[in-house]
C-alpha cells in the first residue's frame, strides 16, 4: 500500500477535500464525505489498524464498521492517489554531507 501513503501531507488532504466536493467521487455514500476522507487519511497517515479508526470515530459519536473502512480504502484509495499525485513535490535524488570526522581504531 506504499503508493497510497502519498496522502501524508495535511495541506494536500485539504486540497483533495475541496476537489472531492467539486467532482463528487463520493456521491451516493451513506456517510458524509468529510468522515470518509478523514477515516481514509487517518488509516494512511498513521500506523493504525482497521479497528483503531472506528474506535477513534466512536469517541466522536460516529459509528463506522472496520469492514466499511476497508472498502473505502480499497475503493477510493487509488482514485485519491491519482488526484493528489499532481500536487505532490517529488523528492530530490541528490544529497550533500558536510564535513565529518571519523575515528577508525583510534589511529
Amino acid at each position: 500500500m506504499g503508493l497510497l501513503h502519498k496522502l501524508l501531507l495535511s495541506a494536500r488532504f485539504w486540497l483533495l477535500r475541496l476537489s472531492m466536493q467539486r467532482q463528487s467521487l463520493l456521491k451516493h455514500q451513506l456517510f458524509p464525505h468529510e468522515i470518509i476522507l478523514y477515516a481514509i487519511r487517518w488509516y494512511l497517515r498513521y500506523p493504525l489498524s482497521y479497528q483503531d479508526i472506528p474506535d477513534r470515530l466512536a469517541e466522536r459519536d460516529i459509528t463506522v464498521d472496520r469492514f466499511m473502512l476497508y472498502r473505502w480504502v480499497q475503493k477510493f484509495g487509488p482514485e485519491l492517489n491519482k488526484r493528489t499525485e499532481k500536487h505532490l513535490r517529488h523528492a530530490r535524488v541528490d544529497w550533500h554531507v558536510g564535513e565529518t570526522y571519523i575515528s577508525v581504531d583510534r589511529k
